[in-house]
């Protein structure tokens, strides 16, 4: 199990290198190939940090909501009445 992950690490740096490389020239094609080929990686951890930086309010109410079920929502909406009426 570990000689599997030591080559998908392996792998992955070689494609991140070959990618970097294609990319300092200017081309992108290596890019394209790299992002194809670890579509999960960037779903999981690319996208979600771009959607943290970009829209960081929703995304908090988001993860609220997850990790606490309606309640989370109806706490967030309780909170923002309360401050509102003050």
């Amino acid at each position: 199990m570990w000689q599997a992950i030591h080559e998908y690490a392996a792998e992955l740096k070689e494609n991140a290198e070959l990618a970097a490389e294609g990319l300092a020239k200017g081309d992108f094609d290596p890019a394209w190939a790299f992002l194809k080929r670890h579509k999960g990686l960037v779903a999981s951890v690319v996208l979600p940090t771009l959607l943290v930086f970009r829209f960081p309010g929703p995304v908090m109410v988001a993860l609220r909501y997850v990790s606490w079920g309606r309640r989370g929502v109806a706490t967030v909406f309780i909170s923002i009445s309360m401050r509102t009426a003050a």
